[in-house]
């Protein structure tokens, strides 16, 4: 045999590969699921011998995950649970180090799966999790929380934050199975569950607006647990159809970051003092007022927006001491940011649909018209904490 003269080796050469099988979630919703976490779980026989990770918060952890890992355990499975502190201080890369580190040394092998039992903090840190350990383990959610039932646990988006905002870190990894009980809801405080609406809010402003119409025609008793399953149900689908069509959101899926980037500022410029829902709340209304400004809408959807606030009790005014300039400045750091053409951001044209131009919804929105619209949307008595 001749071997081929290394001179006469092509200057180039390309080849492809592709990776990975789509992955195709299965979301329940129902009522008492909770009770029966093995017919939640639905483990094939390989995860069920293998060790299973819980992860939760305090709060959660009293409610559901004892119970709920106890008759996981009856099974004769290995059940580790590990629990991380409430609400967003868990979603740093020093909590999630320690989570590693734990989970690392209970023991877990290429067939175990993590769990997330709570809100939308515990759904993406776990997330964040199954998306990391070995390079991808199984990942099922057990949404507690309105926010997460509606929104945060339906998702392949997994995030921590970073030192200077909300999500800056984090990976596409979409989980196995959600399973929505929404007999949870019953030990949430009635702010957390307005706080949910919100995301259900911003699917009917955005992407349906029969939902809005149905939204605004309900008697307002947030803690209606037939409505809420109504209405989650409506928006897991909505919400599984946009991501089918677009997963990245980059046209109609921009839906889903309808309020957010202001939203996001907002939040983490004033501490954490407004909950997620309530910061997406504040961003839709300072949206809806961009998008008259600009205009790409009228004010009858200025005030469709204000009413559907109103309606579930949400906030729609900036807190005091955060002004337009600060909001600007968190802004930057946003992921459809552009470090030449600034802030891009989702705008409704009219009840149910997004705004496009030359078939884009990201729209490119000036500085001056994002500082007029927070200064002017100020709530000068809202208490807040600032950021140190």
């Amino acid at each position: 045999m001749t071997a081929t003269p290394l001179t006469d080796l092509p200057k180039s050469h390309r080849a492809h590969f592709v990776t990975g099988r789509p992955v195709t979630t299965e979301v329940v919703v129902g009522r008492g699921l909770l009770r029966d976490p093995v017919a939640a779980l639905a483990q094939g026989p390989e995860a069920r011998q293998s060790p299973l990770v819980v992860c939760t918060d305090h709060t959660v952890a009293s409610l559901y995950a004892h119970p709920f890992v106890e008759r996981l355990r009856a099974t004769g499975q290995t059940v580790h649970l590990m629990i991380m502190p409430d609400g967003e201080q868990a979603k740093t890369l020093a909590q999630y180090q320690r989570l590693v580190t734990a989970i690392l040394d209970r023991g877990i092998d290429e067939y175990s799966e993590l769990v997330a039992l709570g809100g939308g903090v515990v759904c993406n840190v776990t997330g964040m999790l199954a998306a990391t350990l070995y390079r991808g383990l199984g990942l099922v959610h057990v949404p507690t929380t309105l926010m997460a039932q509606a929104d945060a646990a339906i998702s392949h988006k997994q995030a921590l934050n970073g030192h200077r905002g909300k999500n800056l870190v984090g990976a596409y990894y979409a989980p196995r199975r959600v399973v929505v009980d929404v007999e949870a809801l019953q030990t949430l405080e009635t702010r957390r569950i307005r706080d949910g609406y919100a995301e259900i809010i911003k699917h009917g402003l955005a992407q349906d607006a029969g939902l809005l119409d149905d939204l605004l025609a309900h008697g307002g008793d947030v803690r209606d647990l037939d409505v809420a399953q109504t209405m989650v149900q409506r928006t897991v689908d909505l919400k599984c159809a946009v991501m089918a069509s677009d997963p990245t959101e980059r046209v109609e899926g921009m839906v889903l970051q309808y309020g957010h980037a202001i939203g996001h500022a907002v939040e983490w410029g004033s501490n954490f003092a407004l909950l997620h829902g309530e910061a997406v709340a504040v961003g839709m209304r300072v949206a809806a007022r961009i998008a008259r400004r600009m205009g790409l809408s009228d004010g009858a959807t200025e005030q469709l927006h204000q009413r559907a606030l109103d309606h579930f009790g949400l906030p729609s005014r900036v807190p005091e001491g955060l002004d337009g300039r600060a909001v600007l400045a968190g802004l930057k750091d946003d992921k459809r940011a552009r470090v030449s053409a600034g802030a891009h951001l989702a705008l409704v044209a009219a009840p149910g649909r997004l705004a496009q131009v030359e078939g884009r919804t990201a729209l490119p929105v000036p500085d001056a018209v994002i500082v007029e619209a927070v200064d002017a949307l100020q709530a000068w008595r809202t208490p807040w904490a600032s950021r140190a």
